[in-house]
């Protein structure tokens, strides 16, 4: 511990060796930014110091009545930290070269990079989210569909980045169902269905008791080809009992030597729905990446 406080020197009785001793013991402290592990017995307003009383360090300035943390060194990964609040879990700090971290209540929840940014949790406009990620997978194994969580109440669209999925059946296609509670709705909650434009055509309308939506026209190759689609979800669990639902996608052909894009389609519902499924129209999905965004 490096506090001291000579308090004040009487020149009539401070002897030149005490005065020496009291010295030393106070360059000590003012050396070390009166470190200890609680707050100096002598502070004052617009003094700081350095707690040690635990890992890591903390920084205050005290402002007459009140301790404010400034900063946490890290002793031991050699890092600092800033802005941080009472309890030290919420601060801005470096974890590498190049690389700045925002951490709140102890979790991070922001990574800046000099080539981009990481967020985890909901991204905000004034108090209201605007898009946060329901379900992020990847699945190398074979696997009947895939299905996001569900949509929560203060989001009304999901978007659905799909990426590397492989079918296990040559020339099946990829296909879109929707759900609540885990559980995918059956033909009779379909009304009408219409496809939209596949490379300029105007495509045929959903079939009858089809329980899917189709999100290519063409197969995809069990073992040459991908597909990749980006789908809207439009006025999921918003009330109505009526959901419209909008999609983008494109996709490798069988012969995995073109790429066609699938434009926009409509299909309204007459049931709730606020859950996505993913799944081929025959055999399973041998491999997929898929992200589930809840939207605002």
């Amino acid at each position: 511990m490096a506090q001291y406080d000579f308090g004040t020197i009487n020149a009539n009785t401070k002897s030149g060796t005490g005065l020496a001793s009291d010295l030393n013991d106070w360059r000590d402290a003012l050396h070390s930014m009166h470190i200890g592990s609680s707050a100096p017995s002598y502070i004052a307003a617009g003094m700081m110091w350095i707690d040690n009383s635990a890992a890591p360090w903390v920084l205050y300035v005290y402002d007459g009545t009140d301790n404010i943390p400034v900063a946490l060194f890290d002793t031991t990964g050699n890092l600092s930290r800033v802005l941080v609040d009472n309890d030290r879990d919420s601060y801005a700090g470096y974890s590498a070269d190049d690389v700045m971290t925002f951490v709140i209540a102890a979790t991070e929840r922001l990574k800046v990079y000099a080539s981009g940014i990481n967020v985890t949790g909901d991204i905000y406009e004034n108090t209201r989210p605007i898009s946060s990620v329901v379900t992020e997978l990847v699945s190398t194994s074979s696997v009947a569909s895939v299905e996001s969580s569900q949509v929560g109440s203060a989001y009304t669209n999901m978007r659905l980045l799909v990426k590397y999925t492989v079918p296990v059946t040559d020339g099946a296609v990829l296909v879109l169902r929707l759900g609540s509670s885990s559980t995918a709705i059956s033909s009779a909650n379909y009304t009408y269905s219409i496809s939209g434009q596949d490379n300029g055509t105007v495509s045929n309308a959903r079939s009858t008791g089809q329980t899917w939506f189709p999100i290519m026209t063409a197969g995809v190759s069990s073992s040459a080809t991908s597909a990749s689609a980006v789908i809207d979800i439009l006025h999921m669990n918003s009330g109505t009992a009526y959901p419209t639902v909008h999609y983008t996608s494109q996709y490798i052909n069988a012969s995995g030597n073109q790429v066609v894009t699938r434009g926009s389609g409509v299909l309204t519902l007459t049931t709730l729905v606020d859950q996505a499924f993913l799944l081929y129209s025959s055999g399973n999905i041998a491999s997929i990446s898929a992200t589930f965004m809840e939207v605002r």
